[in-house]
């Protein structure tokens, strides 16, 4: 019971570092002039991926790889077809993966326990603390570029192996958390390639 109140408190905890991630960026001013050079090349893909175009960088629809993120530019498409504000939707993206990504640190922490009970919960309000007043990681959210998005992915790989390894979860549930953890192998692949770099070094100083 004692287990059970103390997951549902630490559930709690994520669920508002979370909220106060995503409620500080959204309330935050930021000098916003325009995206980076390179969001334009996700935004000229995705459109004529949108118009019946898939991979074309323009209208004579020559298939072409001048994008860096496959997965990044993907969900982008479907904001083309809705019509909607293809850059706005990447600071959403980016502000989502933040926040997700600062709360899957925590929970990595506290599976492998590798700092003192209740250690993982203070790292994680400080981390959330640190990143919400960096304003060098605002402008990266604001910017449109995709390295937040990949950030979601490595912390992602290692918080699901993390969980794969955990001794006190039950076998079936570890090797569910290990099909999970290739899934995200694949995805940080699909982000860029060196993000399954970065996510394997990450995994190593957590273990």
């Amino acid at each position: 019971m004692k287990r059970v109140s103390i997951k549902r408190l630490a559930h709690l905890n994520d669920i508002l570092i979370f909220l106060i991630i995503l409620l500080w960026l959204l309330a935050s001013p930021v000098n916003i002039s325009v995206p980076l050079d390179d969001v334009y090349v996700y935004f000229n893909y995705a459109r004529n991926f949108a118009e019946g175009r898939p991979f074309a960088y323009d209208p004579r629809n020559i298939p072409s790889e001048g994008f860096t993120s496959l997965l990044y530019m993907l969900l982008l498409v479907p904001a083309e077809l809705l019509d909607l504000n293809t850059f706005f939707v990447t600071v959403i993206i980016n502000m989502l993966s933040l926040a997700l990504s600062v709360v899957w640190i925590g929970r990595a922490l506290r599976a492998t326990g590798v700092l003192p009970k209740g250690g993982d919960v203070f790292f994680t309000i400080v981390l959330a603390a640190l990143v919400v007043r960096d304003p060098n990681i605002s402008a990266l959210v604001y910017s449109g570029f995709e390295a937040v998005f990949g950030l979601l992915w490595v912390t992602g790989m290692a918080v699901s192996v993390a969980y794969a390894l955990d001794a006190q979860r039950a076998e079936n549930v570890r090797r569910r958390w290990l099909t999970i953890f290739f899934v995200m192998v694949f995805l940080a692949h699909l982000v860029r390639p060196e993000y399954v770099l970065i996510g394997a070094v990450g995994g190593l100083l957590l273990l």
